[in-house]
């Protein structure tokens, strides 16, 4: 009777009043999780940060930044710890860590011997300085633009190379 009041099977009637006589009003509020259980753990989600914030050339790569495929297809494949991770997931993880892809031209290369230090200063500059703008190109830092209340008496050129080139 129950059954067909309810729109189910005998069985499951059976089955709620079982889980009733053992844990009570508790039973009519099950604690589901819902969806799957997660694949990447916290540790995961850490080295996955790291890598994305290191030069691909300096783990061996031959490219000088990420995308969200290139990262995804090397976390994947990686000797030293193997994370397999979509890129639609990819991408919201990195996003959650500010952590984004400043696009450059893969074919134009350069042989220049100051390259290594110059990408060394730059990530200096974006990591140590948050209150200033930096403008960058294929040559590396333009200009250096301080904002809010500076006490510097102008705009500090950190590179004229280019403006004498043109």
């Amino acid at each position: 009777m129950i059954a067909r009041l309810v729109a189910t099977s005998p069985d499951r009637v059976r089955e709620m009043i079982h889980r009733f006589n053992e844990s009570g009003m508790a039973s009519l509020d099950p604690k589901w999780a819902g969806g799957r259980p997660r694949r990447i753990t916290t540790d995961d989600e850490a080295f996955i940060v790291e890598t994305a914030s290191e030069r691909p050339e300096k783990l061996g790569l031959a490219f000088t930044r990420w995308s969200v495929r290139k990262l995804a297809a090397y976390l994947g494949d990686n000797p030293a710890r193997v994370v397999r991770i979509g890129r639609e997931r990819l991408r919201q993880l990195l996003g959650a860590n500010d952590v984004t892809f400043q696009r450059t031209k893969s074919w134009k290369d350069t042989d220049d011997l100051d390259r290594e230090a110059k990408l060394d200063r730059i990530e200096d500059a974006l990591e140590n300085h948050p209150d200033r703008t930096f403008a960058f190109d294929e040559f590396g830092p333009l200009r250096e633009f301080v904002l809010n209340n500076s006490d510097h008496p102008n705009h500090t050129v950190l590179t004229r190379r280019l403006c004498r080139r043109r």
